[in-house]
Order: C-alpha cells, then sequence, then structure tokens
C-alpha cells in the first residue's frame, strides 16, 4: 500500500498486518469522541437499537437468513454454518457490525473529519477490534 490512505479492503487490511507495517488505530481520546458524537444524535442510535433488537431477536428464534458473505475466511470453518450456537453467534457478529457501521454513517463532523470514514474504513476497524 503506498497511497498512506486506508486500505481498499479486508485484504489489503490483512496485508498490512501481516506484513507488520504500522496502521493508524484510533487513540482512546478519538474512540470516545466518536462514541460521543454517536449518542449526541438519539435518532440514529434508537433506529439502529431497535433493528439490531429484532435482528437479535430473529437470531434467537433461528428465523435470521443473515451469512457472511461469499468469501469472507474469517467463517469459512463449516462449524460456522452447521452448529446452531456458532450460526447465531457469527449473525449476531454481523449484525452489530452493520449497526456500528450505520452509526459511522451517521455521524456529522466535528474536530476530526468523520467524511474521512469510509464505510471500507469503520469496516476495517471493526473487524481489527475483533481479529483473534
Amino acid at each position: 500500500m503506498t497511497s498512506g490512505g486506508p486500505p481498499g479492503n479486508e485484504d489489503d487490511a490483512l496485508g498490512i498486518v501481516e506484513a507488520g507495517e504500522a496502521i493508524g488505530i484510533p487513540t482512546a481520546t478519538l474512540l470516545l469522541q466518536g462514541v460521543a458524537m454517536t449518542l449526541a444524535q438519539p435518532r440514529g442510535v434508537a433506529r439502529e437499537t431497535r433493528r439490531l433488537a429484532g435482528d437479535t431477536l430473529r437470531i434467537l428464534a433461528g428465523r435470521s437468513d443473515r451469512a457472511p458473505g461469499k468469501g469472507d475466511r474469517r467463517f469459512a470453518d463449516p462449524a460456522w454454518a452447521q452448529n446452531p450456537a456458532f450460526r447465531r453467534l457469527c449473525q449476531e457478529y454481523l449484525s452489530l457490525c452493520e449497526s456500528a457501521g450505520n452509526l459511522v454513517d451517521d455521524l456529522d463532523g466535528g474536530e476530526r473529519s468523520w467524511q474521512d470514514v469510509t464505510p471500507s474504513t469503520s469496516s476495517f476497524y471493526v473487524t481489527m477490534m475483533t481479529m483473534t
């Protein structure tokens, strides 16, 4: 990655991490500012809370059709599809990631230029925080 910008996709992000290159991990202050900005927009938080609660109920009842995208290597092991508990965990994770991405998309500017946080960037940060 020579442009110095955020990675374009998950493969680029994983390549950066595996190569040991420095990446722009947000500081605790920046994360707290983002949380404060998000909570200052109660409509978005309420909307995502309702959506996530509905998704969670469908997932727990086994009625959700949420599935990882094709080629998502994180869920390549057959246990994620065959084991009901793992399948529900995967579905809840995907739903939570969608909510986090939606909340980032809703952010209005501020001291930090949130226009620079693209869906791929927010996805990158969520992926990096949850990698095992």
